[in-house]
């Protein structure tokens, strides 16, 4: 950081120019009303303006001699190129009105200015050790330092679960250090949702490659497709996209969420806090706004395909149209010269006999395939059968313990006269698959004293390794304890 580098930076930063206008108070206070003290990410358009309009009645009350625009004018001037500190960004039939990433800066560091209710040094020095030992302890692939580091943990732990039983107390925080925490949670959470305009500006900087690159002249498609790929794929792998997409596979799973409303509703709950709760929106629905921010950013990608698609629709159109074009010329030409080709100028010149090869005879014509309506046609379902032989033919390379599967029958055959199939696995889940349900059908078969109804059916049901719900329909086999 030097000289030449911030004066770059004051001259071209719009959250510095901001500061430089004559009143930037104006804006910024309007600013922190309706989106920071009600966490909204966004406005409607008419909303934002309705706001507006009550904001400066109130302005002009207490400050008439001022010279004040319409809503609308300041909408304009605020959203234009000179100062980027709104966005209007087109949803359906209507517009909204958001915060760029220059004014959440404004906004960050005009909160700085102002003095926290007070500086809670001892929790930070301790968020900096817990950070400190959590890189150390999961930056090395070292099996025994895991264990040993582990082995530790649980020594500590013994410890306080001894010293709580001999003493019959528990060491608690004090109100000031209860409260310290839950403003560093609350001011980490306001810079998170913060933050989220940073990464949507990553993804307005991929659309605005895709303009440049569709406006020169001698771009083809295929590059502009391989760019836009490539720079989409480098936003997910670079350490800012990373974080982002962890994130949201954090915190839209389901029990992340249930865990995260426990911890509120339980914070709410300790006296010392309860009145600062009731203070802190951002904490109290932190789930909705963070699913909210995030949800912008997967839109906002969404959106980026979605112009990408347009981009090559639009050059295909454009295509079509040229090569359609140069086929009028071609036929015009032709035309023209049919009854009388000039004796300067061949329309053509080909250096030895043309001969015609059509594609279509060479190429077999597209034969529709024959609908099957499985409403009118009988399917055969088989004789119901069972085949040893062919059962084998689905068994896989690895070994299925069949020593194992048959213990299992003869553990539910103690408690039962006779047992299904069905209720055997059931009882015992398929943790391979169909080739231990066919070693199942095995040993049916060559159990003498199991019988086979192919008359009746049994349905059997298992969910595989990657979570999907298998069904299979087969005879019923019944395995007795002894035949009468």
């Amino acid at each position: 950081m030097n000289y030449l580098t911030l004066s770059t930076l004051f001259d071209q930063s719009f959250t510095v120019k901001l500061f430089k206008g004559q009143d930037p108070a104006f804006p910024l206070a309007f600013f922190h009303q309706v989106y920071k003290q009600q966490q909204r990410q966004s406005l409607d358009e008419n909303e934002f303006l309705q706001r507006l309009d009550a904001y400066l009645e109130d302005l002009k009350q207490h400050h008439p001699e001022k010279a004040y625009q319409t809503p609308k004018d300041y909408l304009k001037l605020w959203s234009d190129e000179a100062h980027r500190l709104l966005r209007r960004v087109r949803r359906g039939d209507r517009y909204t009105i958001e915060l760029t990433l220059e004014a959440e800066r404004a906004l960050n560091w005009v909160g700085e200015l102002q003095p926290p209710p007070f500086i809670g040094t001892e929790s930070r020095l301790m968020q900096i050790f817990s950070l400190l030992k959590e890189i150390t302890e999961n930056s090395s692939e070292d099996v025994e330092r895991r264990l040993t580091q582990l082995e530790h943990e649980k020594a500590a732990i013994d410890r306080k679960i001894d010293q709580i039983i001999d003493s019959g107390m528990v060491d608690r925080y004090s109100s000031t250090q209860l409260e310290e925490r839950l403003w560093n949670a609350r001011k980490l959470a306001e810079e998170l949702l913060s933050d989220f305009a940073g990464i949507e500006a990553k993804f307005r900087g991929i659309a605005k490659e895709i303009h440049s690159a569709h406006l020169q002249p001698q771009a083809r498609k295929g590059a502009i497709v391989e760019q836009v790929l490539d720079a989409e794929e480098k936003l997910k792998d670079s350490p800012q996209g990373k974080s982002f997409y962890t994130f949201w596979q954090l915190i839209m799973s389901e029990e992340r969420q249930d865990e995260l409303k426990r911890l509120i509703v339980a914070i709410a709950e300790i006296p010392e806090l309860a009145a600062l709760m009731q203070d802190s929106p951002t904490l109290n629905r932190i789930i909705r706004y963070l699913t909210d921010a995030g949800q912008k950013i997967v839109e906002s990608n969404m959106r980026l395909a979605n112009q990408l698609r347009r981009l090559l629709d639009e050059r295909n159109i454009a295509e079509t149209r040229r090569v359609k074009a140069l086929i009028d010329d071609i036929q015009r030409l032709a035309l023209q010269w049919h009854d009388d080709p000039p004796d300067d100028k061949a329309f053509i010149t080909l250096p030895s006999e043309a001969k015609a090869r059509l594609l279509m005879e060479e190429t077999r014509l597209f034969e529709p395939p024959i609908p099957l309506n499985l409403a009118q046609t009988a399917l055969d379902l088989g004789s119901g059968e069972l085949d040893g032989d062919y059962l084998q033919r689905f068994l896989p390379k690895f070994q299925v313990n069949e020593h194992e599967l048959r213990q299992h029958i003869r553990d539910l055959l103690t408690q039962h006269e006779s047992i299904t199939l069905g209720a055997v696995v059931d009882h015992y889940p398929l943790t391979q698959g169909l080739a231990e349900l066919v070693t199942y059908l095995l040993i049916g078969m060559k159990d003498p004293k199991a019988d086979q109804d192919p008359t009746h059916r049994e349905t059997v049901t298992y969910t595989d390794s990657e979570g999907y719900l298998r069904r299979y329909h087969l005879p019923t086999i019944r395995f007795y304890r002894e035949r009468s």
